[in-house]
């Protein structure tokens, strides 16, 4: 499934740290040296799983997170699954788009972009046209929900 861009995810990171949440990023270590996240100094809010988990210890955390955020991948369809309020971050064509792969659940929401800025794209990230602005409103519509 194509992603937001590393500096995306970092950006959005930082308007949750700044405001009070608690961000947990998940993922293998590979993904983590692929795309920096091991290099990263995040804000001491931020914790940083990428490797650390096995499947059953990120279900775990799932199932006790108020909000997943991904693209459509295997933790977003379980979140959902779970109940778990998540955001889904999905480009506007098939075969990944979200008419074929958006998550199923009450509180599932996703974002399709409008387009793939392939000027984006890089070994480090994706290439999908999505604001940070509207995920965090997704993610604060997300919470009404959950409340």
């Amino acid at each position: 499934a194509n992603n937001w861009s590393v500096r995306q995810y970092q950006e959005l990171i930082q308007h949750l740290a700044d405001r009070g949440y608690r961000v947990l990023i998940t993922g293998t270590s590979a993904e983590a040296e692929q795309l920096g996240f091991d290099q990263i100094d995040f804000p001491e809010s931020v914790v940083n799983t990428m490797g650390k988990l096995d499947l059953s210890q990120l279900l775990a955390l799932i199932g006790v997170s108020n909000v997943l955020v991904a693209s459509s991948t295997g933790p977003l369809h379980m979140a959902a699954a779970a109940n778990v309020a998540c955001v889904g971050l999905y480009g506007p064509e098939a075969p990944a788009w979200p008419e074929r792969w958006h998550p199923l659940g009450p509180r599932a929401q996703w974002i399709t972009s409008d387009k793939v800025d392939l000027r984006k794209l890089d070994s480090k990230g994706g290439a999908l046209a999505i604001d940070v602005g509207l995920v965090l409103k997704a993610i604060e519509r997300a919470q009404k929900v959950a409340d």
